[in-house]
């Protein structure tokens, strides 16, 4: 993006939050992090005799910060409001003016689903969700 293409985003974005200064804003990691597979990796490696071997395990780390500094710019942000004793009607129309104000702002914007709102939580509660479904209750396959 060019400078007055920033400029102009950044001055959307201080009218939107002085006209709803309720909103928060989140920026969260849109990947998941490598540093345990890294620590264990390392911990491989000191306990390894085999020079070839922990050869290969070094290189396995360098390409692990390889990856994590390529997707270290793939952030998600967030736009959060909380309803604190508003019944649910009275909330939808706030969603809805909110949404509206921050789309003539120039933003995307759309809600979370409820698949979006359990893999942003995985993340930050630091669940690996890549290869299965997140359940909806915590042990519900458990029976």
């Amino acid at each position: 993006m060019s400078r007055s293409s920033i400029s102009t985003k950044i001055h959307h974005l201080t009218d939107l939050l002085s006209a709803q200064p309720d909103i928060e804003i989140i920026c969260t990691d849109a990947k998941e992090s490598f540093e345990e597979n890294k620590l264990n990796l390392t911990e491989l490696a000191e306990s390894e005799k085999n020079r070839k071997v922990r050869n290969l395990i070094s290189r396995d780390i360098f390409f692990l910060d390889e990856i994590q500094i390529e997707m270290s710019t793939s952030r998600e942000f967030l736009f959060v409001i909380r309803f604190r004793d508003e019944s649910a009607e009275q909330s939808l129309v706030g969603l809805n003016r909110i949404e509206k104000m921050i789309n003539e702002q120039g933003f995307e914007c759309s809600r979370l689903g409820r698949e979006d709102i359990k893999r942003i939580l995985s993340r930050y509660l630091g669940v690996m969700t890549a290869d299965r479904q997140i359940e909806d209750y915590d042990g519900d396959n458990a029976l």
